[in-house]
C-alpha cells in the first residue's frame, strides 16, 4: 500500500467530502484493501482493530467508493463529483450522517443485530452474519458469540445485584478474585453499573434508544437479538424493578410478525 492509488491527497479528499483525514484516511485504506480480495476479518487484522470499525470494514467496495465519492478510472480513483466548498460539503455530508445513523441503528436493532464497534463484556465477535429485511436489503454485521469466562462474571453480577448487593461491593469482590475488568483493569463501581443497565441486553435483546422521546420520558425499545442470551426474562425483570426501570421498556416487533406483516399497496 506504499503507492496511493488515489488522485486526491489524503487531506484534499477529506475536505472535498467533508470528513476528518482520520476517518478519510480509514476508509481509504479499507477500499484499497477491499480491491485486493481482503475480507473484513482480514482487514481488521491488517489495519489493525483500533484503526477500523467493523461498520467499514464489512462494507463493500461499492458502498466505500459512494462514501468517498470516487470512481475507478484508468488504474485510480478519481473525484466522481466537482469540488464543492469545503463548508458546504461538510454541512452536506453531516446531515447525511446525522440521518443515516438515526435509520440504521433502529434497522440493525430490528433485525437483532449488534450497531457497535466493540463487542459488550461477556461477549466477542464471531464470523460476519447477514440476514435479509422484508424488502430485501442485505444487512451484515458481525456476530455476537459467547466469552464462557466473562458469561460466568456476567451471571455472577446479576446474582449479587439481585441479592442486594450493591455495585460497588460487587466491583470489590471481583477484583479481590483478580478478574479483569471489560477495559482490562481494575473493576469500578461504574463498570458494574454499566452492566447491570444492559439486562435486556444480556436477556438476548438489541435495545434501540428512541431519540424522539428522550426529552419528553426516555424509552428504550427492544427487538430479539441474533445473540445468545446470557441471563433468563426473569432475572432482567427483576434487575430493572430493582433500579425502578421496568416500565422504560417497550417491545418492537418480532422479525417473524415483521416478515408475516401484509404489504400496503
Amino acid at each position: 500500500m506504499k503507492e496511493s492509488i488515489f488522485l486526491e491527497r489524503e487531506g484534499e479528499h477529506a475536505r472535498r467530502i467533508g470528513e476528518s483525514e482520520r476517518r478519510t484516511g480509514m476508509l481509504r485504506r479499507a477500499l484499497a484493501l477491499k480491491r485486493k480480495g481482503y475480507t473484513p476479518r482480514h482487514i481488521r487484522e491488517q489495519m489493525g482493530k483500533a484503526n477500523v470499525t467493523w461498520r467499514v470494514a464489512l462494507r463493500t467496495q461499492e458502498e466505500l467508493e459512494q462514501e468517498l465519492g470516487v470512481a475507478w478510472e484508468g488504474g485510480v480513483y478519481v473525484p466522481d463529483s466537482p469540488v464543492v466548498p469545503a463548508a458546504q460539503a461538510q454541512a452536506v455530508a453531516e446531515a447525511g450522517r446525522e440521518q443515516a445513523r438515526g435509520s440504521n441503528k433502529q434497522l440493525w436493532a430490528q433485525y437483532g443485530l449488534h450497531n457497535g464497534s466493540t463487542a459488550p463484556y461477556g461477549y466477542v465477535f464471531g464470523s460476519a452474519i447477514t440476514v435479509k429485511t422484508t424488502d430485501g436489503q442485505a444487512l451484515t454485521g458481525p456476530s455476537l458469540v459467547r466469552d464462557e469466562q466473562q458469561a460466568a462474571v456476567v451471571t455472577d453480577i446479576f446474582a449479587q445485584f439481585i441479592e442486594g448487593v450493591s455495585p460497588r461491593e460487587i466491583a470489590a469482590d471481583l477484583n479481590r478474585r483478580g478478574i479483569g475488568s471489560p477495559n482490562g483493569g481494575h473493576w469500578s463501581e461504574a463498570n458494574v453499573r454499566d452492566i447491570v443497565r444492559r439486562a435486556p441486553l444480556y436477556a438476548g435483546y438489541v435495545v434501540y434508544h428512541d431519540v424522539a422521546h428522550k426529552q419528553a420520558r426516555w424509552t428504550g425499545i427492544l427487538y430479539p437479538g441474533q445473540h445468545e442470551a446470557l441471563i433468563d426474562w426473569e432475572t432482567t425483570l427483576a434487575v430493572l424493578a430493582i433500579t425502578g426501570r421496568t416500565l422504560e421498556w417497550t417491545f418492537g416487533p418480532t422479525r417473524e410478525a415483521q416478515a408475516a406483516a401484509p404489504e400496503v399497496a
